[in-house]
């Protein structure tokens, strides 16, 4: 009785609703990913709803229970798959109105499914911005469960007060892993779920638009972004980036950095410098391949890959990035699904099935070995570092997934005998790739092993443990230095080459 009276106090007290105020339609939205079934459209198409009475009477207006069709209730999930849980929250979706409105309210009908009604959304931020414009936060707090638990049409669960606000996006976003829905509090006694829900939104306010600010993202030459008319743009020595273009979703070309080598000279690097960078993007399967002992293939009915190549083609990695520095060289993202559902563009090299582990290894694996990758380059090659980034999450417990006890071997052959490769240092004097922490995303690398400056054509990884999981083992990008060599004293201005 409690929660319902919260329920009942929030809508009356916190809708504001004037005379001119109407509904006004979603034009479309777009989302951290979402069920394949339980499609966040719709939480916008009426489906499922009983009434449009408008906001001052959203008591009036319910949503149904029945959902045998699945075509009533949106999701948010990080991956299509009903079989698994999401990667780990906050989820967000964000409703697009197609231009500027003055708006009055936001009404939202929480999760309302038979005994799953605890999937409805908990922890909950609610922001409004225009197009190329920054977020205002109109409400942060708790969104009760649905009233009507699964169990009979719902009311409302929230009424959020959006008076004095124009703007084009509402963002709805969950807290973080438990609070992103009511699942923890009201069923401990089951296994932790990762996704959230809702049943239906309507937006209220002045249904004459007010158009979109003529502003576009704007690039500048050290790698900010600026959203601007194009004129004003390009007078303040920009590059405008195109209609319907926002900072919000552009990735500006970040400039060249400055390298010190060895000797303590110094030169502009144009290039990352890391083994097969093609000077665009972090894929480097120009230059290297990868084979696995085992991996998660693609796939023939959906739901999510990690296949090696994954771990090495730059999948997931963001951010301009530059010469090793971790606060400053792509970072990876958590999710190991890319919300596309096209499994080619997922994140991870993962291992998921424990009854192979330690077979089909290489030959020249230790004693141990659970798992085997194996690097080949197009050559030899002078090496430096190898950068390697853990399994990720922003939550536990997944992060312990990621390799742990780990050796590296280098050579200029791909032999099965031992004696034919190097040992590299790192494997007596560390030999442990650090967990990732869970809580940043998207984050830096997790292990820098130094190489040793061995010459080398292929370096064979062997994995003796990850971080404790039972179910899957695996790693989110492996990234190789050369040495670098600084140019010649007449070759001023040259580009940075790696031997």
């Amino acid at each position: 009785m409690k929660r319902l009276t919260l329920i009942l106090s929030i809508i009356s007290t916190t809708g504001a609703f004037s005379a001119s105020a109407q509904r006004l339609p979603i034009a479309t939205h777009t989302s951290s990913g979402e069920h394949g079934a339980f499609q966040m459209i719709y939480t916008y198409d009426d489906s499922g709803m009983s009434g449009d009475s408008g906001s001052a009477n959203a008591t009036n207006d319910v949503h149904d229970f029945d959902d045998p069709t699945f075509v009533k209730m949106g999701l948010l999930k990080n991956n299509a798959d009903s079989s698994t849980n999401s990667t780990p929250p906050p989820h967000w979706v964000e409703y697009d109105l197609g231009e500027s409105h003055e708006l009055t309210n936001v009404v939202i009908w929480s999760y309302n499914f038979p005994i799953w009604y605890i999937q409805g959304m908990q922890e909950i931020t609610v922001e409004v911005r225009e197009f190329g414009g920054d977020s205002t936060v109109a409400f942060s707090g708790e969104m009760p469960a649905a009233p009507g638990a699964g169990a009979a049409p719902t009311p409302p669960s929230l009424d959020v007060d959006l008076t004095g606000l124009t703007g084009r996006f509402v963002r709805i976003t969950t807290g973080d892993w438990p609070d992103q829905s009511w699942w923890d509090d009201l069923r401990p006694e089951l296994d932790p779920s990762t996704d959230a829900a809702l049943s239906e939104v309507r937006i209220y306010g002045d249904p004459t638009g007010l158009g979109n600010a003529v502003t576009e993202a704007c690039c500048f030459t050290n790698g900010s972004c600026a959203n601007m008319a194009a004129l004003d743009c390009i007078n303040a020595m920009g590059t405008p980036q195109g209609t319907n273009t926002e900072c919000f979703l552009t990735i500006c070309p970040q400039p060249p950095e400055a390298c010190c080598f060895r000797d303590g000279t110094c030169m502009v690097a144009e290039s990352r410098g890391f083994i097969g960078d093609t000077g665009s993007g972090w894929d480097t399967t120009s230059a290297v391949s990868i084979e696995a002992s085992d991996e998660r293939a693609i796939p023939s009915g959906g739901a999510w890959a990690g296949e090696a190549v994954f771990a090495i083609n730059g999948n997931g990695v963001v951010g301009g990035g530059s010469s090793g520095d971790p606060t400053d060289e792509g970072k990876h993202i958590s999710n190991n699904w890319n919300f596309t559902g096209n499994e080619s563009d997922d994140t991870h090299w993962m291992a998921v099935t424990p009854a192979k582990y330690g077979t089909n290894l290489h030959a020249a694996a230790p004693t141990g070995t659970i798992l085997t990758l194996l690097f080949t380059f197009d050559q030899v090659y002078e090496l430096d570092e190898l950068h390697i980034y853990s399994a990720m999450a922003s939550g536990p417990p997944w992060m312990d997934t990621g390799i742990k006890e780990v050796e590296i071997l280098v050579g200029t052959v791909n032999s099965g005998d031992r004696n034919d490769w190097t040992s590299v240092a790192w494997n007596t004097g560390d030999g442990i790739v650090e967990m990732n922490p869970g809580t940043v995303d998207p984050y830096s690398v997790d292990e820098f092993v130094e190489l040793d400056g061995a010459d080398a054509q292929y370096v064979l990884l062997s994995v003796l443990s990850n971080h404790g999981a039972t179910w899957g083992t695996g790693a989110g990008e492996f990234r190789f230095y050369g040495v670098s060599k600084p140019p010649a004293k007449s070759d001023k201005g040259a580009v940075l080459l790696i031997h």
